[in-house]
């Protein structure tokens, strides 16, 4: 089986990686912190407002996270499993947007 195409973003990492510190300047910023993460649209209001990167995973033929939509796995797929890059809130996906009190453990004084 032949590999997947790389991403654009993989691409930057390896001209970074070679000394080309200008290597992420043309692209646009990634939507969550782990830049190999980009949810299908209707799961996450800020992945859906990505349209360039949807459009290049489309076209690339390369799965939305957490899904095998396409072709191709999606990247932080591949690189570990949903519960460890869920268990930065960062990478999550947001339907509604963030909401602080998402991830504030409830700590009440309530005895």
């Amino acid at each position: 089986m032949s590999e997947r195409p790389k991403t654009k973003w993989e691409h930057a990492r390896d001209a970074f990686e070679l000394g080309d510190r200008e290597a992420f300047a043309h692209l646009p910023r990634p939507v969550h912190c782990d830049p190999r993460i980009l949810h299908a649209g209707e799961e996450c209001v800020y992945c859906d407002q990505a349209t360039e990167l949807q459009a290049e995973r489309e076209r690339l033929g390369i799965s939305n996270t957490g899904k095998q939509n396409r072709k191709w796995p999606c990247p932080a797929d591949q690189a570990r499993s949903a519960k460890n890059y869920n268990a930065w809130p960062g990478n999550r996906p947001y339907p509604n947007g963030y909401q602080h009190d998402q991830h504030v453990d409830d700590e009440s004084d309530d005895e």
